[in-house]
């Protein structure tokens, strides 16, 4: 499960749901996969992620949810950064 090769949709969740933007993200990495012949994986980042999960599951195969504990305004994206960037480097996905 998304391994190298994947094409991976970063998943913006507030209020511990994806955004619209995050769907349509993940709707367009699961065509440009699906025409790839590769896999569509959504990555949800942020505090308490999982609940946002199965709604994530309705876009694409694959969800992997980053728990990343809170943090305020545009820090959330500082704390997501290393966490998201091991992820990348472990899992090796062609796109991000």
């Amino acid at each position: 499960m998304s391994g190298p090769g994947a094409i991976w949709a970063v998943a913006e969740i507030a209020d511990g749901q994806p955004t619209r933007l995050a769907l349509e993200l993940a709707t367009l990495a699961r065509q440009l996969a699906q025409a790839a012949g590769r896999e569509a994986v959504a990555v949800a980042a942020g505090p308490d992620v999982a609940a946002a999960a199965p709604a994530l599951a309705g876009y694409v195969p694959s969800v992997l949810a980053l728990d990343v504990p809170a943090a305020a305004g545009h820090a959330v994206a500082a704390a997501i950064a290393p966490s998201l960037a091991a992820l990348i480097a472990e899992r090796q996905p062609s796109f991000v």
